[in-house]
């Protein structure tokens, strides 16, 4: 298998403490999100960083679905805590229960399912970048992560996401064509009979 892969007006001042609950506010009101994405997984060691490209989809109240393009195809598909993932090129599936070893995907599933963000972390600061807003956050459960960073747009689209493990690790995903929707995904995953099957 492939590794697993505010504004500040002249009038007035945004408020940054808030920007969290506003983007969960936010997040409650709509049913959907698609986005583009690239990807960068930085390894302690390495110079240059793995680079992926795809794109996201959320769905409530319990389905995610990462398909990544380039540089190899692979399907992450997410339904409750039964994960699939699928690697057409080597015709292959693995079907595992979603563990802390998925932290991006644990992200994405609170917000599929309506859950608060804080349910996972706490917010530690935020800082002001141009129109944007970095919501810098600490885990509360997570013994291996040290720290993710939300950069938040003015309009409350999350425009990346970055998380850093305490070996030194780093991913960063920036999203492209970020889109909220009030109406819910039509989500699944189709596999070819003769993929070979693995359950961990």
């Amino acid at each position: 298998m492939k590794k697993y892969i505010f504004l500040f007006l002249l009038v007035f001042s945004f408020s940054y403490a808030d920007i969290l609950d506003k983007l969960e506010k936010k997040l409650s009101q709509i049913s959907s999100i698609t986005a583009q994405f690239k990807q960068q997984t930085f390894m302690e060691g390495l110079d240059q960083p793995d680079e992926y490209e795809g794109k996201l989809f959320i769905s409530k109240p319990d389905t995610v679905k990462l398909e990544y393009s380039k540089p190899v195809k692979q399907i992450y598909f997410l339904k409750g805590n039964e994960l699939i993932v699928y690697s057409p090129e080597e015709k292959q599936a693995v079907k595992t229960k979603l563990s802390d070893q998925f932290i991006m995907l644990k992200i994405f599933k609170t917000i599929a399912s309506g859950k608060s963000l804080k349910s996972l972390f706490k917010l530690e600061k935020n800082e002001k970048k141009g129109t944007d807003t970095l919501l810098v956050l600490v885990p509360k459960d997570q013994k291996d992560i040290k720290k993710f960073t939300m950069l938040i747009s003015y309009e409350l689209n999350i425009k990346k996401m970055t998380i850093w493990d305490k070996e030194g690790n780093k991913i960063a995903i920036e999203f492209y064509d970020f889109e909220y929707s009030k109406n819910p995904l039509n989500l699944y995953i189709k596999i070819p009979e003769d993929t070979e099957w693995m359950e961990y």
